[in-house]
């Protein structure tokens, strides 16, 4: 994991933490599980018998936006009440909804976005105790 992530992340903090992945769901469990998320949203593949199928769930829409709209719909939490951390020039629309945008270790272009906006980036993730103002 990334610095500081289950050290921040598995400790129950008092609000809904959630995995919008767009990597596979056994990768997106692992995370769930031990950092005890409260749930997470990504592609689903299919295993039977031990092998993948190659079948699955897919993301209905490569659109992460419109996911996060989703799971803010299902939590019954406004965007305004929303932290969002990313770390690809893809999640822009993403951080550009939320109240509260932080990337993380931006790299793939999204560095130049970051210093245009003058938006908070981290490298560890301890550093959101100070951003949300945990103790």
């Amino acid at each position: 994991y990334s610095p500081g992530f289950l050290d921040f992340f598995k400790r129950d903090r008092g609000f809904k933490k959630v995995i919008l992945f767009a990597g596979v769901d056994l990768v997106a469990r692992k995370i769930f599980e031990e950092a005890k998320f409260d749930d997470f949203l990504c592609p689903v593949l299919e295993v039977k018998d031990g092998f993948f199928t190659g079948s699955g769930k897919p993301f209905k829409s490569l659109n992460k936006l419109e996911h996060l709209h989703e799971i803010s719909s299902q939590l019954n939490i406004s965007l305004e009440r929303t932290c969002y951390v990313g770390d690809h020039p893809s999640e822009i629309p993403c951080f550009e909804a939320v109240n509260v945008p932080v990337a993380f270790n931006p790299r793939n272009g999204l560095e130049e976005y970051v210093r245009e906006k003058n938006m908070t980036s981290i490298q560890d993730f301890r550093e959101l105790n100070n951003i949300l103002g945990i103790k």
